[in-house]
C-alpha cells in the first residue's frame, strides 16, 4: 500500500484534533460573556422602590457607550409584579446601575430568580440576542397578614 504525505490515518486524526480544539478556543471566546448582579441591599417588598442594582460584565465583555446606556435595552426576568427599570446609569465601561421602581403591588411569596437581561446592542462582545445575568437576586415578601 503507497502512502502519501499528510493523507495516513494518524494525521488526519491530528489535523481534526487540531481543528476541533481551535474551534472550542473560538466557541469559548466568543460566547463566555458573563454578567452578575448585586443589590444596592437585601430586596424586599417593602425597601424595593428605593434600590437599584448593579450589573459587573465580566469575560471581556464591555458596554459599547456606558454613558449613553438606552433603558429599553437591558430587562427584568423574574420580577414581582409591579416591578419597573426606573432609569439605567453607566457607572464604567464593565458597570451600570439600574435603578428600580415599584407600585406597591402586594405580593406574599418571595421572588428567588430575578435576574437582568441586556440586549446586544449595548455590548461589544455579545453579537446578537441577549446577555442574561448568570445570577439571580432574591427579593423577599412582605407578608402583612402575619404582621399586628
Amino acid at each position: 500500500m503507497k502512502k502519501y504525505a499528510g493523507s495516513d490515518l494518524h494525521s488526519n486524526i491530528l489535523r481534526l484534533l487540531l481543528i476541533f480544539t481551535l474551534g472550542l478556543f473560538t466557541f469559548s471566546a466568543v460566547f463566555s460573556q458573563s454578567a452578575t448582579i448585586t443589590p444596592s441591599s437585601p430586596l424586599n417588598e417593602v425597601n424595593l422602590d428605593a434600590e437599584y442594582i448593579t450589573v459587573t460584565l465580566g469575560d471581556s465583555e464591555t458596554f459599547k457607550d456606558y454613558l449613553n446606556l438606552k433603558i429599553d435595552s437591558f430587562t427584568l426576568v423574574g420580577e414581582p409584579p409591579g416591578t419597573f427599570i426606573e432609569s439605567v446609569a453607566g457607572i464604567s465601561a464593565t458597570e451600570a446601575q439600574i435603578d428600580l421602581s415599584f407600585n406597591g403591588t402586594d405580593f406574599d411569596d418571595d421572588y428567588g430568580s430575578l435576574r437582568v437581561d441586556i440586549e446586544f446592542s449595548q455590548l461589544t462582545m455579545t453579537a446578537s440576542g441577549w446577555l442574561s445575568s448568570s445570577n439571580t437576586i432574591l427579593i423577599d415578601a412582605y407578608d402583612e397578614s402575619s404582621r399586628t
